[in-house]
């Protein structure tokens, strides 16, 4: 069931579709090969849990999957988009299948987005902690840092979560706004936590590991670890590791902390 599905999801490459009039002149031009695809496309805007539950009714696999979306997702499989999931046991269980490391380690990504900004123009700023979104005539126009240094633009975009946002902004912006926005639901608190150890010894770990204390429970279990060793090739015999602790209870989403 999955297979068509992912197939469907890999057929329409949305990465490389322009949001402009031209994208159904696109879609056309594709349309002899997604006609192979009609039957699965009206999975594809639905939740993975639809699929779940119509097609799997042992408790485990349940679980199983259920922890799955959440591990990508930060949701629930009823909350999980189905295209992204299909898409994902599409690659996950070809035959050829492997995991991928990045060359030059997690710094490369790092570096390659800084040089996307870079080539733009654009400027990195570190250490710069934000006390204030200004705002003139109900529009975002700028920043103030807590140094007092003041930066304008003609686009604002905060990358903090609503709850922070929302203090950013002078109180009296916006009030029904403002009401709605506090309303946002908070989805249950993880924490990451990455680490650099010598790995000396240790050639054969998994590279991949879950802890769940109670299966019966899934996600909804008080204690959930997740390690990954996501840098085993590392010189000089140090790896890096995420341990993605999980506990009950309100709050926002999980913080990283810095390793070795």
């Amino acid at each position: 069931m999955i297979k068509p599905i992912g197939a469907a999801a890999n057929a329409i490459p949305l990465i490389a579709l322009n949001q402009s009039k031209e994208t159904f002149f696109q879609l056309l031009r594709r349309s002899k090969t997604l006609l192979t695809h009609l039957k699965s496309f009206k999975y594809l805007g639905g939740a993975f849990g639809n699929l779940v539950d119509e097609h799997l009714k042992d408790p485990f696999l349940r679980n199983w999957v259920d922890l799955l979306c959440f591990l990508i997702s930060g949701l629930s499989k009823d909350e999980t988009n189905a295209a992204a999931m299909a898409t994902l046991f599409d690659d996950w269980f070809k035959p050829d299948a492997y995991l991928e490391y990045p060359k030059g380690g997690s710094e490369s990504i790092v570096k390659a987005l800084l040089n996307g900004i870079y080539s733009f123009g654009g400027k990195l700023q570190l250490n710069s902690k934000v006390s204030q979104i200004i705002i003139r005539r109900n529009k975002a126009i700028g920043i103030e840092l807590k140094n007092g240094e003041k930066i304008f633009a003609d686009h604002i975009v905060s990358n903090a979560d609503i709850w922070n946002t929302l203090d950013l902004i002078p109180k009296d912006i916006s009030q029904k706004w403002r009401k709605e926005m506090s309303l946002t639901p908070k989805c249950k608190s993880f924490l990451h936590l990455h680490l650099g150890f010598n790995a000396e010894g240790l050639e054969n770990i998994p590279l991949h590991s879950i802890w769940v204390d109670d299966w019966a429970k899934g996600i909804t279990a008080e204690r959930l670890s997740l390690i990954h060793i996501s840098e085993p090739t590392r010189p000089r015999l140090r790896s890096y590791a995420v341990f993605w602790l999980k506990k009950k209870g309100g709050g926002g989403g999980g913080g990283g902390g810095g390793g070795g």
